[in-house]
């Protein structure tokens, strides 16, 4: 019986190393003149020299003289093969040599590292199908890819005589690539952990990939081989292991396509099989192996990168044999042939992990975006290549980490994302000269009528957003007082980052959250980030995750004194019971507070300007269009009704190439429209605005020191917010204790509308066209009430420029 291992008989060693260290140049000198001679005829004597040298080599004694004269001949029987193969004459593309297995005869090597009792297809046993193929004439893969150089493929291991388990050896191998990729450390993890522990497999001989990439995946991670090192047998599996590396998944490319395979190669080390029962295989030394080998897979590989050599493509494959074989490891295998299957079978299937699908994403946008623009702009929408449609769906499921539970729901989900594609592509096309894009989001496998009744509510009709409070018809004259022409209240540091409200219809209460975060941050200088579930769970009047109103929202806020931080009381998506421990009074600095709330004046953009250019303001929108739901960028034109249905928040407005637009943030995460915010028309005919958005404006009130016009509280930090003062000269009269004191205590002048009071400004519009509001007849002697009613009606901002401009800064007093 064979032995291999670091214990020899001494006086054998000792003879052989002396030996070799004799004559080493000479026969050194003499190898290569016969081999570059083509001297191939071996002396008995030269072949038990060889023999020798190469037992020192690779560590290797046997137990008695019957068993090392049997390993004798059969290594002459190797020699032999091997000289023969690499006679000049025969013109190979691929040297072989005398490596670990010298001594192994076929049979030997077959049945002991390749397993071919156990079908190789079981190590790709119902993986998730990433069917990604993007097109080769619009999309091409680098020209080579070598992730050894990227410091992404550790050094090359060696499994062992006895122990089958190439399958652990090529998913620890993928690991730690994309680990290495996304995290920039690369790990050296254990092989023999997955040999232990993944119960399912056959351990030392053969196991799946899918097995050992579940097992790492359900363990939270896998140990170092420092820690857990290789020992090529099965043994117990440690309970004290650690978890260092851990993935979120795993996939499979499109099988039998060398190009999808290269292009998913290019990203990171993959996983594959390969045909290596033949001899020339198991010597394999250098070159490009060009065999005529089978596509009966029966050992697993890493794939590491590829390249081209003398006008010929090769897979750059990681073995787990050794450095001793191949090129220290390594094999160069032909690549794209014309058997779609790939050389060896390697494009038959293929199998990668997936770690944090985020960053992988970002490594890869550039490219992509690139890439899709091209074909969007290029025109070329139709896809007529069934494999370039899943594989957009498989990275879609990546990029958005979605995952189904079962393989007819994924097909299910398919079929809706292949129509919303079509209608994707066909809205893009550029001979229909739409102002804006619709694209692919975290929507693009729900069908439209699932995307309307999870996230805009239509059962309930949205005018119950807003109840009966005092409307205001106050209208500023236009040629007096103009709003600002831009104002971004995320340049000015009053918009938090945009949120998803995910299966929840909720969109009610982040609208009412990021209007109350930016009138906080406006009046304090502090951005904080806060509750929607809060809102969700204890708002009572509510529908919770069904719909709701934001004025119930505001109301919730002021009776109880505030909502919390999102960092405290972070968002599910789900209905739950309202947190009984929410102490405002031990959470003073985090909690924020409103005093009110009141609508801005009904089916007037123009005033809503006004408003908006004070603080964020929240809105309702019909939302119903599929073009809206699969907005990606630019102006929205489409031809929405005002049957509104979706709560969002305007948070500025502005202009481009002659348009206005307002800028709307949404709840649908980052990935919808233009990182989460759109561009609505703006100043249309309608009276009621695009989409219905002027119809019911709402936004908080926060008297002290409000919308940024005075002088900012000691300690506080307005940043950008100082130069809101600047654009306000026409408040510069009015002094900051107007609202400084209780409201029971200041008050303001108010008027019939239809004829206000003469003043000097009133002088200057005598003459006005158009407006038959305004008349210098009879004055009538303003009435007095206390500005709380006032402002509860207009708000704090059009109350004071109304009491300015229309009575006069005199008319604005304290007691």
């Amino acid at each position: 019986m064979m032995r291999m291992g670091c214990c020899r008989n001494a006086s054998s060693f000792t003879t052989s190393l002396v030996l070799v260290l004799i004559l080493s140049r000479a026969w050194s000198s003499a190898e290569g003149e016969r081999r570059s001679s083509g001297g191939l005829m071996r002396t008995e004597e030269e072949i038990k020299w060889l023999f020798e040298e190469w037992q020192v080599k690779h560590e290797k004694s046997y137990q008695d003289l019957e068993e090392k004269q049997k390993r004798f001949e059969i290594f002459r029987n190797n020699l032999q093969f091997i000289d023969e193969h690499n006679r000049p004459e025969n013109n190979h593309s691929f040297t072989v040599g005398l490596n670990v297995f010298a001594d192994l005869s076929d049979e030997e090597y077959r049945s002991m590292f390749l397993n071919p009792q156990l079908n190789m297809s079981r190590l790709f046993h119902d993986l998730p199908m990433s069917d990604l193929y993007l097109p080769t004439d619009q999309i091409e893969p680098p020209a080579s890819v070598d992730w050894r150089h990227r410091g992404a493929v550790g050094p090359v291991k060696f499994q062992g005589d006895h122990c089958g388990s190439c399958w652990a050896f090529t998913v620890v191998a993928t690991v730690e690539g994309i680990n290495a990729i996304v995290t920039g450390d690369l790990i050296s993890l254990s092989e023999q952990e997955l040999v232990d522990c993944v119960d399912k497999s056959y351990h030392c001989k053969g196991g799946r990939l899918d097995y050992a990439y579940d097992y790492i995946q359900r363990n939270m991670g896998i140990d170092t081989e420092a820690n857990y090192p290789y020992t090529a047998q099965q043994g117990v599996c440690k309970a004290d292991r650690n978890q260092e590396v851990t993935i979120d998944g795993y996939a499979s490319p499109v099988p039998n396509n060398e190009r999808a395979l290269s292009l998913l190669v290019s990203r990171q080390p993959v996983g594959a099989a390969v045909d290596a029962k033949r001899i020339d295989f198991k010597s394999y030394k250098g070159g490009i192996y060009k065999a005529p080998c089978e596509t009966n897979r029966d050992h697993a590989v890493t794939i590491v990168g590829y390249g081209s050599e003398a006008g010929e493509d090769y897979w750059i494959i990681k073995n787990s044999w050794g450095t001793t074989w191949g090129e220290g490891g390594f094999m160069k295998l032909l690549r794209n042939i014309s058997d779609r299957r790939g050389k060896c079978g390697i494009a038959m299937g293929s199998v990668y992990p997936i770690c944090n699908p985020r960053v992988l994403v970002l490594i890869l946008s550039t490219a992509w975006s690139s890439a899709e623009g091209e074909r969007r702009s290029s025109g070329g929408l139709m896809r007529t290549e069934e494999e370039e449609i899943k594989w957009l769906f498989e990275e879609w499921q990546v990029k958005h980490e979605k995952s189904y539970q079962d393989l007819e729901e994924k097909q299910k989900r398919f079929e809706i994302f292949r129509n919303n594609l079509q209608f994707i592509d066909e809205h893009n096309r550029p001979e229909n000269n739409h102002s804006f894009t619709v694209g692919l989001n975290d929507f693009a496998d729900l069908s439209h009528e699932e995307y309307r009744s999870m996230f805009l509510s239509p059962q309930l009709n949205m005018s119950r957003l807003f109840p009966d409070l005092p409307m205001s018809d106050l209208y500023l004259p236009t040629d007096q007082i103009e709003p600002p022409a831009s104002v971004d209240w995320r340049r000015l540091g009053a918009v938090g980052p945009v949120k998803y409200q995910d299966h929840c219809a909720s969109c009610w209460a982040f609208a009412a959250v990021a209007t109350v975060e930016g009138i906080n941050a406006i009046v304090t200088g502090n951005l904080i980030s806060l509750s929607e579930q809060e809102l969700v769970d204890c708002e009572d009047q509510g529908y919770h995750c069904k719909g709701g109103r934001i004025s119930d929202a505001y109301e919730y806020i002021q009776r109880n004194m505030g909502i919390d931080t999102e960092a405290n009381y972070p968002y599910t998506a789900q209905q739950g019971v309202c947190k009984a421990d929410r102490l405002y009074d031990k959470l003073k600095d985090q909690v924020v507070t409103i005093d009110g709330y009141a609508y801005a004046p009904r089916n007037d953009e123009w005033a809503l300007s006004w408003l908006v250019s004070s603080q964020p303001v929240g809105a309702c929108v019909d939302a119903h269009r599929r073009d809206f739901q699969f907005y990606e960028g630019g102006i929205y034109k489409a031809a929405c009704t005002t049957n509104s249905n979706h709560a969002v928040t305007i948070v500025g407005y502005d202009s481009e190439a002659d348009e206005d637009y307002w800028i709307i943030k949404n709840s649908y995460g980052d990935r919808w429209g233009e990182g989460g915010f759109m561009k609505l028309l703006r100043n249309i005919s309608d009276r009621r605005g695009k989409c219905g958005i002027a119809i019911w404006p709402i936004y908080p009130i926060k008297r002290q020191n409000p919308i940024g016009f005075f002088k900012k509280e000691e300690g506080a930090s307005l940043g950008g917010l100082e130069q809101e003062r600047e654009k306000r000269e026409l408040l510069k009269g009015v002094e900051e204790s107007f609202f400084s004191k209780q409201t029971s205590h200041c008050c303001c002048c108010v008027f019939p509308l239809e004829k206000p009071p003469v003043s000097n400004l009133q002088e200057k519009k005598k003459k006005s066209q158009g407006n038959e509001r305004w008349t210098d007849e009879k004055p009538i002697k303003p009435r007095v009430r206390q500005c709380d009613v006032y402002v509860r009606a207009y708000g704090p901002t059009r109350a004071l420029l109304a009491v300015w401009y229309l009575c006069g800064h005199d008319a604005i007093r304290s007691p």
